[in-house]
């Protein structure tokens, strides 16, 4: 069974809001909050010393996952007593067993308030969320030896290095094994990749002394699509490309997913508060995807809170299918087994409130 892999997350001074927005509960008419976050992952310091959960001893990954950095930037605004506002974006560049990503994701609601009291709240988002990514590169023998099984599941096929060169070696029609020389280094690429669609979420809140009890049900339709460049399709050899072709690299399909979560603040005193959510997400997916189909993520986050303006916090975010269902395109039939899983980080900050 395999371990969680927590890396920490070092942060500079932040705009950032620890708990979740998922709240029924609307701020005061022309409040606007902004937040700004930096983001870093360091997997040298993995503080479980479990690599080896994840990846063999022997694989030239072993000594370095892959690094996470990005930027968050979010901006609110209640317009209303009754309607509120809300947009942020988000910037990772992630290395993973040797992969890399840079992501950038941009997310939108309208959230309308039904009704609320003292102690009880209900309020419906209805929203668009979207991730694209620059380029998803992989250079790694580990990565592209991953790849190819995707691609060609029934074939046997694998790049090796032998000295100083690159040769593959696959069985072909005749199930014999035949060896190419590559020409130029060996990569894959996937581009014109992203996601986007639109999502209904309903969320009630309670709210007595102390407590702020959250709980919300969503739907979402996502489209997905994203494109496979490799240098191996561009090899001279004759007999690679008669096994190359009729293959389909342009890849385009629909994602519906259904997730839930619930989230619990308390107030300890004037000064210290405690944050936890949980979110669970189920994907309907096509069939070569149906292993890959949920995601638990969980936040914990403690805020001093030193005036009305100033805190800081600490805390911890884990995923249990790594991006599951929050970058949908990371998932494909190409790459299904690449991120599927734990992935998790410590955090702390500062937060300003306006």
């Amino acid at each position: 069974m395999r371990k969680l892999l927590i890396l920490l997350l070092f942060t500079q001074p932040l705009l950032y809001a620890t708990s979740s927005n998922i709240h029924a509960f609307l701020s005061k008419k022309d409040t606007f909050n902004l937040s700004f976050g930096f983001e870093k992952v360091n997997d040298t310091l993995d503080i479980f010393n479990i690599k080896e959960s994840e990846v063999d001893r022997g694989s030239k990954n072993y000594t370095s996952l892959g690094d996470m950095e990005g930027i968050d930037l979010n901006m609110g605004y209640t317009f209303s007593e009754k309607w509120y506002s809300n947009i942020s974006f988000n910037q990772k560049k992630l290395n993973y067993l040797g992969s890399k990503l840079s992501n950038q994701k941009i997310d939108m609601y309208i959230r309308r308030q039904l009704y609320h009291s003292n102690h009880w709240a209900f309020s419906m988002d209805v929203g668009y969320v979207t991730n694209r990514a620059d380029e998803a590169s992989m250079d790694s023998l580990e990565a592209i030896n991953n790849t190819l099984e995707d691609i060609f599941p029934n074939k046997e096929i694998e790049l090796k290095e032998l000295d100083t060169k690159q040769v593959l070696f696959y069985r072909g029609d005749d199930k014999s094994v035949k060896t190419v020389e590559l020409e130029n280094k060996a990569y894959i690429k996937v581009k014109d990749t992203y996601d986007r669609g639109f999502y209904l979420r309903g969320i009630a809140s309670l709210r007595q002394k102390n407590w702020l009890f959250d709980a919300y049900l969503g739907y979402s339709e996502v489209e997905v699509a994203n494109r496979i460049e490799s240098s191996i399709l561009d090899e001279s050899n004759p007999d690679l490309q008669k096994e190359l072709e009729n293959i389909s690299l342009l890849q385009k399909r629909k994602d519906i997913l259904y997730f839930g979560g619930i989230g619990v603040k308390y107030k300890f005193d004037k000064s210290w508060e405690g944050n936890f959510n949980y979110k669970y997400t189920h994907i309907l997916r096509i069939s070569c995807l149906d292993n890959s189909n949920n995601n638990h993520i969980f936040n914990l986050n403690f805020t001093h809170n030193f005036n009305r303006k100033i805190g800081f916090y600490m805390g911890g975010k884990l995923m249990l299918s790594q991006f599951n269902g929050e970058i949908p395109y990371m998932y494909t039939k190409y790459n299904k087994g690449s991120f599927h899983h734990k992935y998790g980080f410590i955090r702390g900050g500062v937060v300003f409130r306006f």
